[in-house]
This record gives C-alpha cells, structure tokens and sequence, in this order.
C-alpha cells in the first residue's frame, strides 16, 4: 500500500520538480505524506510498542499523551513520544547536569541537540 501510494503520488512530483512551482509540489505531496505519517506513527504506536509490551508483559502502556493538543512545541515534545521523553529527560539531561554541572538552558539545549542528532542517524540507517 505505502509502496502504492509512492509510486501513484510522491514519485511523479518528484519527477516534474524542475517545471512545477514549490508550492503547487507541496500542496500535492501534503496527502500522500500526511497518510504514511498517520499509518506509520499508529504502526509504531499502537502494533508494535503494544504488541512487544503484552510479549514481556509490561504493565504501564502509556507511549503518548494527547500531543494534538499542545500549544507549544516544548509541550508537544514531552507528550508525543513519552519511552522517548523519559529517556532523554533522565540518561541525558539528568546526567549532564550531575556529571558536567550545566545550568538547566544549556543541559536542555544539549539534550535537543542530542535527540536531533540520534534521530536522524535513525533515520539514515534505518
């Protein structure tokens, strides 16, 4: 299906960049993105994290919090990817501020730096 919708809609704009204007390109590509971003986060979220948790039997399945509704991106970053978040928040940025004593503005810079860089090494191995 997602192979589909690649050959169908992403692949021929992609194709005809050169002659299509920028924002006719990104009005075309904003459904066929905004459908594998859907049915990848709730792949990732509701089969896979749901299914290792009733394999090893993990009580707390609380993955996301309701981040449509943020206001704010430091909010939404705290409740889209909770395994995430609490990671980050205790090995990184509670580490550096016991082991390196940082101020709190430059331990949370380095863990948003940190987080950028570890997600997109992810994503260009994965």
């Amino acid at each position: 299906m997602m192979y589909e919708i690649y050959v169908l809609w992403i692949r021929p704009v992609f194709q005809k960049y050169d002659e299509t204007p920028v924002l006719k390109s990104f009005v075309k590509l904003i459904c066929p993105v905004g459908f594998i971003t859907f049915n990848s986060f709730v792949s990732i979220f509701e089969g896979i994290l749901n299914c290792y948790a009733e394999f090893s039997r993990f009580g707390d399945r609380l993955f996301y919090l309701d981040f449509w509704n943020a206001t704010n991106l430091d909010e939404w970053s705290r409740e889209w990817n909770i395994p995430v978040h609490l990671f980050l928040k205790e090995y990184v940025y509670g580490y550096v501020t016991k082991e390196y004593k940082l101020s709190q503005l430059k331990a949370y810079l380095f863990t948003i730096v940190f987080s950028a860089i570890f997600h997109e090494l992810v994503f260009v191995l994965f």
